[in-house]
């Protein structure tokens, strides 16, 4: 059966799904951003995922790139696959989302059908089902940043929100992933993405929680998760890594849609209030620990290693070391990132990894990239006689003796 797909944004989720359905199908590949499309033609992309760009131009015979809407029209199924943006509160923002379904309402005929990819609060397709001609699918995405393309290519599980029998054609599309597909109604499966996204939320602010006191009884956070890992109730697979609380967009847009809901239905969510406070907490752990550190030593520049809000992605959103930037304004940080694009802001210098080094008291390993672990960071150090390191994930294993000397803080 001869398939063709269109697919309508191509911001990291629809260039990853895009880049994966073009492995079995013809594609057609929207953006209204004409040079982004330009750029995408010369596989010139800004999203870093790891295949992505191979993937792309390996598949190029089946993909065409275009910013006419129209285009789209040409295909048995289309594709809704913007990312929804947030703002740093974590609100949504479905104007972009809107606009696609307004133009594709217009011209879409009963044969075709429209499958939204975006992240959807509990509600939307039932309210669009009554507005649309065509068959209607939310595909529930569980990217992961970072890993993105194999989570695609090779998915746990598929999950869908139907109304009805799915059409043939439709069938066969999903039937070209071999793992079990799970098919529910609307609401349920709106609420199913919510719902693991605050599975993962829980587990990571749990570990944040029990790491915190841990280290303040003298606990060893090490040998606690060694155990949990072996209860298979929680099991290896488990956030049990303490971190700088949630970040990246997606988990915060989630909160907030949950809280949404708990509002209008008039149900209780302080659990989600505090898991939030909890994130913002660990979120302030590098400004805090640095502006108790500025009160007994004058800085006027610090170094800091890692941008992105974690190892794997270009991403900055929402990430804890922008936000010690941003409430640090009267000190110049000379920061290293291999990933996260170069940003111009007024207190803030790219450099190398040795030269965030020179001439600062302070040094902070924000993102645990692999290279700074493998970059000689404890002679680089001793040698520039750097008084304090923030390695809240213990980037460093602290195997230089004179390194007692400095003083260290980590989670």
């Amino acid at each position: 059966m001869k398939i063709k797909i269109g697919m309508c944004g191509l911001t990291h989720l629809g260039l990853v799904y895009g880049s994966v359905f073009s492995k079995n199908f013809q594609c057609i590949l929207y953006d209204h951003r004409s040079k982004q499309i330009e750029k995408l033609k010369k596989n010139d992309l800004e999203i870093k995922e790891k295949n992505l760009k191979n993937l792309l131009k390996k598949n190029k015979k089946n993909i065409f790139f275009t910013n006419e809407f129209n285009d789209i029209f040409k295909c048995d199924i289309i594709f809704i696959s913007a990312d929804v943006k947030t703002n740093s509160n974590g609100k949504s923002d479905y104007s972009l989302i809107k606009t696609y379904i307004k133009k594709i309402k217009e011209k879409i005929n009963k044969k075709q059908t429209l499958i939204i990819l975006s992240q959807l609060k509990p509600g939307f397709c039932n309210k669009l089902k009554s507005e649309l001609k065509s068959e209607l699918i939310y595909f529930v995405e569980t990217l992961v940043f970072g890993n993105a393309v194999d989570r695609a290519l090779n998915p746990d599980r598929i999950i869908l929100g139907i109304n009805r029998k799915i059409s043939r054609k439709a069938n066969y599309f999903f039937s070209k992933f071999k793992c079990p597909i799970l098919k529910m109604n609307y609401e349920s499966a709106e609420l199913t993405k919510i719902s693991i996204n605050l599975f993962l939320v829980s587990s990571v602010t749990t570990t944040n929680l029990i790491s915190s006191i841990s280290n303040s009884i003298g606990a060893d956070w090490n040998e606690i998760r060694k155990a949990l890992t072996l209860d298979k109730r929680i099991g290896k697979f488990a956030y049990l890594s303490p971190g700088l609380g949630i970040s990246g967009g997606n988990l915060e847009r989630d909160l907030n849609s949950i809280i949404e809901v708990g509002k209008k239905k008039k149900i209780s969510t302080k659990l989600i209030s505090l898991w939030q406070n909890m994130s913002t907490i660990r979120k302030n752990w590098i400004s805090d620990n640095l502006k108790k550190i500025i009160k007994i030593i004058k800085v006027r520049k610090v170094g800091i290693l890692g941008l992105t809000y974690k190892t794997g992605t270009n991403s900055i959103k929402n990430s804890p070391s922008l936000m010690t930037i941003k409430k640090n304004s009267n000190i110049l940080f000379k920061y290293h990132d291999p990933k996260a694009d170069i940003l111009k802001l007024k207190n803030l210098k790219f450099c190398s990894i040795d030269e965030c080094c020179k001439n600062v008291k302070i040094l902070i390993i924000a993102t645990p990239w692999p290279i700074y672990s493998k970059s000689k960071l404890e002679e680089k150090i001793l040698k520039n006689k750097i008084q304090y390191l923030i390695d809240p994930f213990k980037v460093l294993k602290l195997k230089n003796k004179n390194m007692k000397n400095v003083k260290y803080l980590s989670l």
